[in-house]
């Protein structure tokens, strides 16, 4: 009896993952809230650029103009679509659809031969969440760590934390009335601005529900808009192939970096006092020659031969002594 009660008693319980199922939940199924630390460098700062040319263009848009007519505005109750100062009605809707069409196959396009360009560099998410929202709560809260200390104290009346969110809903307004202008236009908006919302209802609405939405987006959801609401996320599967260039996990470098790492530690009590000083010591030995030689005479497991000591052939060696082949 116990031999076939046992399957049915495990066949009753449900499986239990060990660890993370998904980087941004814990085992328990709660939220883990990402709190990444910037890693500035050449494409970094490109992307910076590039991330302010794009907000700065989706701010000034509803303020162009072009042959005398906005340079976009999409006035739907007229049924009028103005882009770049040409103005396509209903009757020209395969022309706008064609449009829209060889927007969306450039995207694809450039996914296929660059990987996820738009994702990284073009998406409003990631332009407005890491170049605009992100800085602003690591300025206020002091950083990953300090936004870290504040997940831990579990008080929600945080000083610090109350006044990212009333910045985050100051730019949330400007967002908000900025996305209504692509529709009514700046002079209408300023009308609307300036007057009471009992008097447009419809239209004050619509801007209070889309602030709240960009407050509840940046202040909330984040990543998890990219990972449950984004479509364009499921599709990756089918626009990449081996070509494609992506940002992956290298397995093999992986355990490179680890072995090094591991080596560093082992020999954290080896190395003498005078070579963990950052000044240069008296006898002219470099603090990390002594680390370096010591990691070059490891065990040798996954290791080419080795050649000549970079360190000496750069100029002699640390400390003035001349060239020597490597040991």
């Amino acid at each position: 009896m116990s031999a076939v009660a046992a399957p049915a008693a495990l066949a009753s319980t449900p499986p239990r993952a060990a660890g993370r199922v998904l980087p941004t939940l814990n085992e328990d199924g709660t939220r883990r809230w990402v709190r990444p630390k910037p890693s500035p460098g050449r494409w970094w700062r490109r992307r910076q650029v590039v991330a302010w040319v794009l907000m700065i263009v989706y701010l000034a848009i509803p303020h162009l103009t072009m042959n005398g007519k906005p340079l976009i505005l999409l006035d739907a109750p007229r049924r009028e679509f103005t882009l770049f100062g040409y103005t396509f009605l209903p009757t020209d809707t395969v022309l706008f659809m064609l449009f829209l069409a060889t927007i969306i196959i450039t995207i694809f396009l450039l996914t296929a031969l660059f990987g996820r360009v738009w994702c990284g560099w073009a998406c409003p998410q990631t332009v407005w969440m890491e170049f605009l929202f992100r800085p602003i709560e690591r300025l206020i809260e002091g950083g990953a760590h300090g936004s870290l200390a504040i997940d831990r104290s579990g008080n929600r009346f945080n000083p610090r934390r109350l006044l990212k969110f009333a910045v985050f809903l100051a730019i949330a307004l400007v967002l908000g009335h900025t996305f209504l202008a692509y529709f009514v236009g700046v002079d209408q908006l300023a009308v609307w601005v300036t007057r009471s919302p009992a008097e447009h209802p419809s239209s004050f609405a619509v801007m209070a529900v889309t602030t709240g939405l960009v407050f509840a987006d940046f202040a909330y959801f984040r990543e998890q808009t990219c990972t449950i609401a984004c479509p364009y996320g499921r599709w990756q599967s089918v626009l990449l192939d081996r070509s494609s260039l992506i940002v992956t996990y290298d397995p093999a470098l992986a355990r490179a970096v680890c072995r090094g790492l591991h080596r560093l530690r082992q020999l954290r009590h080896d190395v003498p006092d005078r070579d963990r000083h950052p000044r240069r010591p008296a006898d002219g030995v470099h603090p990390l020659y002594a680390v370096y030689r010591r990691l070059r005479r490891g065990d040798g497991q996954d290791r080419q031969a080795p050649g000549p000591d970079p360190l000496r052939l750069a100029g002699g060696a640390p400390g003035g002594a001349p060239a020597q082949a490597a040991p």
